[in-house]
């Protein structure tokens, strides 16, 4: 997991997105891709105890994308942040 955090693979999946926006004919693909990672991240979730997971799974997944695009422009390697920010994601699905 760590290598495709930080490697061709990462890249290749955004790559993926990014052509979808620009050809239709990739979306079906590329909206297959996210929806693995919504089901992945929803069953993460629902180990973690998050309530109503299904719905958080989306923002889980878009906020691990935008951290892999931040990686990916700065060129840092450390995935510093990536927990405490998803910490916080997590916080916010806690009910009050």
């Amino acid at each position: 997991m760590a290598e495709f955090a930080h490697g061709p693979e990462q890249i290749a999946n955004l790559e993926l997105h990014l052509h979808a926006a620009r050809d239709p004919e990739v979306q079906a693909t590329s909206a297959r891709s996210v929806e693995a990672y919504d089901r992945l991240a929803t069953a993460v979730l629902t180990a973690l105890g998050i309530p109503d997971a299904e719905s958080h799974a989306p923002a889980a997944v878009a906020l691990l994308y935008g951290l892999a695009v931040r990686r990916l422009a700065t060129g840092d390697t450390s995935a510093t942040g990536t927990a405490d920010a998803f910490r916080l994601l997590l916080r916010g699905a806690l009910p009050r």
